[in-house]
């Protein structure tokens, strides 16, 4: 597979022990200009070579993460993990993904908190956890008890935004 679409620019940061590449257009892709910079990407198989897909800004895309399609990422966000972004989709916003704070994994966007493969807003949430609902899928009080408190966290950092 050969790359026409972009290439790295020289510029690195690391975040987290993960070296991050500024990218930039090698050719023009719709609203992307030849030879304009683009966000960072760990690796080349992060954004796929083909269709107009692209990362902006400081936007960071890294470990299994891939951005395809006519996809866009920009702002501050952060696409890591398994994660795909593809179609039409844009990503603005920072994703905040915590892993390891109780048995589930824990992500925040926009007005939404996902805890395991439950997704609610913040409102949602809030009466959850007033109800006690889903403690009976937490291993005991205190992993219900780390999901309460990721979840707060989580609700603080969308607050700021």
């Amino acid at each position: 597979m050969s790359n026409d679409k972009f290439e790295f620019t020289g510029e690195t940061k690391i975040v987290f022990g993960v070296t991050f590449k500024r990218i930039k257009a090698k050719k023009s892709l719709g609203s992307i200009q030849a030879g304009q910079e683009g966000g960072f990407i760990e690796k080349e198989s992060n954004l796929s070579v083909y269709g107009e897909a692209w990362v902006y800004g400081e936007a960071q895309v890294s470990g299994k993460a891939q951005v395809y399609g006519e996809a866009r990422v920009s702002g501050e966000a952060r696409v890591y993990g398994e994660a795909r972004v593809y179609g039409e989709a844009k990503i603005i916003l920072p994703v905040i993904n915590l892993i390891s704070v109780c048995e589930f994994t824990v992500t925040a966007y926009c007005n939404y908190v996902q805890i395991g493969c439950k997704l609610h807003t913040i409102k949602g949430w809030i009466g959850v956890f007033k109800k006690r609902k889903y403690i009976s899928e937490c291993s005991d009080e205190a992993s219900y008890a780390k999901c309460q408190a990721a979840f707060e966290f989580c609700k603080s950092l969308l607050e700021k935004q």
